[in-house]
């Protein structure tokens, strides 16, 4: 059971979304990995190095702001198991999507997470 990666995840509104891109791909000199749009294109979706950008209608993105990190595991069920043991909180109980299966916890020191096997649908 490992934490495969990590990323920071920023909010910007929708006019600011093609510069912070840029400004991040500056700062990590490298290009935008992936981008895609989650929520019915309500949200748009964009990573640079170790940073996830976030971008879209208020409402849609009211949902998932609180989530200050996403950390790439290799067992979810058993990150579930560990975190609950050590104190942490359930925020959303398992879902699938494209980018595999997520599990939204709240740490013990209030940072909020979303947990995420990739690859599982």
């Amino acid at each position: 059971m490992r934490i495969l990666g990590k990323k920071l995840r920023t909010y910007v509104e929708r006019p600011m979304f093609e510069q912070a891109i840029s400004f991040y791909e500056k700062l990590h000199n490298t290009a935008c990995e992936h981008r895609y749009d989650i929520h019915d294109g309500s949200i748009n979706v964009a990573m640079v190095g170790d940073i996830m950008i976030f971008s879209g209608i208020p409402e849609a993105l009211a949902e998932i702001r609180h989530i200050q990190a996403t950390f790439l595991v290799d067992a979810l069920d058993d990150f579930l198991l560990l975190l609950i043991a050590r104190g942490a909180e359930v925020l959303r109980v398992t879902y699938n999507d494209r980018l595999g299966r997520h599990l939204w916890m709240r740490n013990p020191d209030d940072l909020v997470v979303d947990y995420l096997e990739r690859g599982i649908s």
